[in-house]
């Protein structure tokens, strides 16, 4: 178990680094690109299509770290004011409702990216295949269910995470 441990933290930390990366890189080229224009006056093509592509992947792979601190799901105000066998029971609905419908959107980002990759478009400035966008959604969503996952073994098996009354939702 403490290897599935260490590798669920290396994989967390690596979420973390990509998803930070992204807007870092996205934040610079949308500051080179205003400079570009603004200042010197001569355009930059690639910095509009590259920030999009950019936010999209930071997005997607970052969905998992709002999952992990379990800031995404519920409205705590309603569910700790139900009494706790309950609470118990809704928020286990919740997280497998949340999982099915990650895995569901992943499932639909792959037929989508396949159906794109059949075209063979691709973004003008950059020459991206459009596909990938699809195939990153898909990714961020198979990380979504990964996360949840280990969100329910969390909260319910290893009872690491708890929702005490009058106190918000936190890890412990």
């Amino acid at each position: 178990m403490k290897t599935l441990a260490k590798i669920y933290f290396v994989f967390g930390k690596l979420q973390d680094v990509t998803s930070i990366t992204c807007f870092i890189l996205m934040t610079i080229i949308t500051l080179i690109s205003v400079f570009m224009r603004f200042v010197v006056q001569i355009p930059f093509p690639y910095g509009e299509e590259t920030t999009r592509y950019l936010m999209i992947a930071g997005l997607m792979i970052g969905i998992g770290m709002g999952i992990r601190d379990n800031s995404h799901q519920g409205v705590e105000s309603i569910v700790l004011r139900i009494p706790e066998k309950p609470r118990n029971i809704v928020l286990a609905g919740i997280n497998w409702l949340m999982t099915l419908t990650y895995a569901a959107l992943a499932v639909f980002s792959a037929q989508f990216a396949f159906i794109v990759q059949g075209y063979g478009q691709h973004s003008p400035a950059i020459g991206l295949p459009m596909s990938a966008l699809y195939y990153l959604m898909m990714v961020g969503f198979i990380i979504s269910v990964i996360e949840n996952i280990v969100l329910f073994y969390r909260i319910f098996i290893e009872k690491s995470i708890k929702f005490n009354e009058g106190e918000e939702a936190g890890v412990l």
